[in-house]
């Protein structure tokens, strides 16, 4: 029992452990940043973390989470503090960040969960930080120098991206991971454009259509009660003038 117990012991320190963690997810070929994907292996609907990271190696860029929540960030030197909130409790990934490479090297990043509700609004304590080192190449450097970051802007030019835009859009992936599910709308309005496009025409299609229909029956409606209504009677003929009798008579 003493050896079964000393076996089990290192999963269950895991286990006990991997209630929080990050994920590196490099750059694409299109792309300007990397990114980290933060997970919860508990169930939350709202949280406070942190993520500490060296600021003389990497620029904190921005941070997505998906439709059904909310997240919003406050960078300061050296870590960016995040308030996450979602409709439901859900575990896995709450969000993911994105940064640009400063210089080539390894660096480290630290995820520190400051505090974290579940489904019944309680709060979950005892959450252990997880700390993840990156290797950042020359290229990541060069790609990330092409653009500029200033309160919440960017500027410069790069490669296409997927949709065939000469822009760089930041924070985009090329679709090398379509698991992601988050999409940024922020830099280039004209997908969005082309979006509210598509669905004018079919609507105005459709109202021309329908106000057609409705002139139609309109017209077809008069004319059926114009059909119903009696026709008015002919006026009477006026009478011939009575001839003059006395000259037949006389004839």
């Amino acid at each position: 029992m003493v050896l079964l117990l000393l076996w089990l012991l290192p999963f269950c320190v895991c286990s006990a452990a991997q209630d929080c963690s990050i994920e590196y997810t490099p750059r694409s070929e299109k792309s300007a940043v990397f990114y980290l994907d933060v997970y919860s292996y508990r169930d939350v609907t709202a949280a406070v973390f942190e993520l500490r990271f060296a600021d003389d190696m990497v620029g904190y860029y921005a941070v997505a989470a998906d439709d059904t929540a909310t997240v919003r960030d406050h960078p300061e030197k050296g870590k960016v503090t995040f308030a996450y909130a979602s409709s439901t409790a859900i575990s896995g990934k709450l969000c993911r960040v994105s940064f640009k490479a400063l210089q080539a090297g390894s660096t480290d990043f630290t995820l520190h969960m400051l505090q974290a509700a579940d489904a019944d609004k309680k709060l979950l304590s005892d959450w252990t930080d997880h700390s993840l080192t990156v290797k950042l190449g020359k290229e990541d450097v060069e790609a990330a120098s092409r653009v500029s970051r200033t309160d919440g802007t960017t500027s410069g030019t790069a490669a296409s991206d997927r949709s065939g835009k000469s822009d760089l859009s930041i924070g985009e992936d090329d679709g090398t991971n379509p698991s992601s599910g988050f999409f940024d709308l922020r830099k280039d309005n004209s997908a969005l454009k082309w979006i509210l496009l598509g669905a004018g025409i079919p609507v105005l299609i459709g109202g021309m259509v329908w106000l057609g229909i409705l002139i139609g029956r309109r017209s077809k409606d008069k004319t059926e009660k114009r059909k119903e209504k009696p026709g008015e009677a002919l006026p009477e003929p006026d009478d011939p003038p009575a001839e003059d009798t006395d000259q037949n008579d006389n004839e």
